[in-house]
């Protein structure tokens, strides 16, 4: 329940076991019943759909399972019974798969949980993974990879001992079943480092596997076809681009009914690579999906999406219609298949608008600025509340965030301090600039950009709006836009 009350958790469970069920009760099919489905008996594996148990439960709340069995072939004290039991562990982790028949107990496909023809969980659900490790250096390279694939990485087998880094590659990552290891770079990188000599990459070791992480960034040498020398039997690639999806609305955050929002974010960097610039331009694909929860199910919608090669993205007339309560939102960059996509979930509340002053539209684009001396215009048109007698509406003093982006092949200047802003019409008080509106009247705002240094760019700032009625507890929260090109003279 905590989990579920904090938007940002990430929840998963990691089962580490060696396949027997030995519950406390002596019970063991009852225990089965409870895990997976309750028509379990030591003379059939049902078939079909049925009612599922506490793994179900799990993947309908988004926690992944991650059954990692440590099995040893050459245990012979086991009996038929206990070696039949380890075989519920696959559908019980991954939702279906096949229970091998052993002596006179009975083997068939068994389903644990929801899945679709291809084993696949339902959008909104998570899957789970069985992992059979067959000694503990296995399994200590089989932890690594779960470390690997929870992190945002795309797991890539190496073959031959050689793996490509493609641009937009932030860092990647080479686990290994063994401890000695020797990496070399693309043709004239000079990049070389091994156990005996690791040069600034970092290595990790646990139970004789072993984590080899190199940052990328933006040195282009590093990008190419690699050459990896162990005596490992297992070896993977995970790659990683270090971005993630912010929503200028916070991850819970309010919007409109019967109104046509607009959603402003950014792709951004991970803590880990925050000082590398972001360039959309570098990847094979850059596509977007929006996806509502709806009844327990994901739902793909479609949007007008722009974005640009920096990571500004902005999805206009997002109406979720008369409706009350709050929307799952979930978005979704794709950056072709040698990268994980990229998903962040976010929370909205609508908000009847009718009780409160709203603006005409929530992006307000000015007039050019042009040269030092120049002046950018716009207008705010705030409409007054349909059911409340006022509302008081208030934008924050400052910008909650300000890309001055400037034209490719300008140099940078660093001007967004040297900004001036003007609102006339609203009047400053201890919660921002505000005007109070009354029933169905309309203000009109005149903003006015202004900035000393000339630059040619594109200029995005991002506003706090709050609407509330007196005496009431009607209140919005949002984001406004005020966008417009800059030119020198």
């Amino acid at each position: 329940q905590a989990l579920n009350e904090s938007v940002d958790s990430c929840a998963m469970m990691i089962w580490f076991t060696d396949g027997a069920v030995n519950p406390r009760s002596g019970d063991q099919l009852a225990s089965l019943s409870s895990l997976c489905r309750p028509d379990i008996t030591v003379g059939e594996i049902p078939s079909g759909p049925s009612t599922y148990g506490l793994m179900q439960e799990f993947r309908s709340a988004g926690i992944p399972i991650f059954g990692v069995f440590l099995s040893n072939d050459k245990d012979s004290e086991a009996s038929s019974d206990e070696l039949w039991l380890t075989g519920f562990m696959k559908p019980l982790v991954e939702g279906r798969a096949q229970v091998p028949a052993v002596a006179d107990r009975p083997g068939g496909e068994l389903t644990c949980g929801e899945v679709d023809v291809n084993g696949f969980a339902p959008p909104g659900q998570a899957n789970g993974a069985f992992i059979d490790a067959a000694d503990p250096v296995l399994l200590a390279f089989q932890f690594l990879k779960i470390g690997g694939q929870i992190s945002g990485g795309n797991g890539i087998a190496i073959t031959k001992g050689r793996f490509v880094v493609p641009q937009g590659t932030a860092g990647f990552q080479v686990i290994v079943s063994s401890t000695d290891w020797a990496l070399t770079g693309p043709e004239g990188s000079e990049f070389s480092a091994s156990d005996t000599a690791p040069r600034g990459v970092v290595a990790a070791q646990s139970g004789g596997a072993t984590k080899v992480s190199v940052g990328v960034g933006a040195d282009e040498s590093l990008v190419g076809q690699w050459q990896l020398a162990t005596s490992a039997e297992y070896s993977e690639l995970f790659l990683y681009t270090g971005l993630t999806i912010e929503l200028d609305r916070d991850k819970v955050s309010t919007i409109l009914s019967d109104f046509d929002n607009t959603l402003t974010g950014r792709i951004v960097r991970t803590q880990e690579f925050k000082s590398l610039p972001v360039d959309l331009e570098l990847y094979a694909d850059s596509n977007f999906n929006m996806s509502l929860l709806e009844d327990g199910v994901l739902v793909s919608q479609d949007i007008d999406l722009e974005y640009t090669n920096d990571g500004q993205f902005k999805i206009e007339r997002f109406n979720p219609g008369s409706q009350s309560g709050e929307l799952e939102l979930w978005l979704t960059l794709s950056l072709g298949d040698s990268f994980q996509p990229i998903t962040s979930r976010f929370n909205l509340k609508i908000v009847d608008k009718t009780s409160l002053a709203t603006p005409a539209s929530d992006v307000i684009e000015l007039s050019v600025l042009e040269g030092p001396s120049g002046v950018a215009t716009g207008v705010l048109t705030i409409t007054g509340p349909n059911v409340s007698s006022a509302s008081t509406f208030c934008l924050s003093r400052e910008p909650n965030r300000l890309d001055d982006t400037l034209v490719r092949g300008e140099q940078p200047i660093g001007r967004s301090a040297d900004f001036g802003w003007t609102f006339a019409g609203l009047t400053s008080t201890p919660n921002g600039n505000c005007v109070d509106v009354a029933q169905d009247e309309t203000k009109t705002i005149t903003i006015e950009a202004r900035n000393p240094t000339q630059a040619n760019s594109v200029i995005t700032s991002s506003w706090q709006v709050t609407s509330t009625t007196p005496g009431t507890a009607a209140a919005f929260e949002a984001p406004l836009t005020i966008e417009f090109e800059s030119v020198t003279q």
